[in-house]
């Protein structure tokens, strides 16, 4: 018997199946790459109309949050021209600051400049009391603290229900 001839063969199916793992992970990278540079589907999200609050980029370098428009879903929550939830809880302004990375709580700002705590996927929406926003120069000083203080935040906040016309 000789196991030479079918060692390399499978050895030669071996690396056509690596090589057809590593362009997946090469296309893989390439819709990855185009994401960071603000562009999907032919859009550049950083120049949307539809508002947010832009912060400094490195408050967020070392936070597991985002302020990257692309990762904020302004179409689907916050479009002015579709029903949103702005007008589900008649909230005046109401635009996003920051989405956790690995979740869908967003930290949103109101016309007032008010902060609240929205849970995409429990529709639940807390105004957060002013002891925790008051005092700080910057949108970027309040995130920051919010986030650090969230569970304390999370516990003194206010909810809003949402309107029931």
């Amino acid at each position: 018997m000789d196991f030479t001839s079918n060692a390399s063969s499978s050895d030669s199916d071996h690396s056509n199946a690596s090589t057809s793992f590593s362009e997946q992970q090469k296309d893989m990278r390439s819709e990855t790459e185009k994401k960071r540079d603000g562009s999907i589907d032919g859009r550049d999200y950083r120049t949307t109309a539809i508002p947010y609050v832009p912060l400094q980029p490195e408050v967020m370098e070392y936070l597991c949050w985002s302020n990257d428009p692309n990762d904020l879903y302004l179409e689907t929550y916050f479009d002015p021209k579709n029903p949103n939830m702005i007008n589900a809880y008649n909230v005046e302004g109401l635009k996003p600051v920051v989405r956790e990375k690995d979740s869908d709580t967003f930290i949103l700002q109101d016309a007032k400049k008010q902060f609240y705590l929205w849970d995409a996927w429990e529709g639940e929406l807390l105004r957060v009391t002013d002891d925790w926003t008051a005092g700080f120069e910057s949108n970027e000083q309040v995130v920051e603290n919010l986030i650090v203080y969230m569970s304390g935040v999370e516990r003194d906040a206010v909810p809003i229900y949402q309107n029931r016309d």
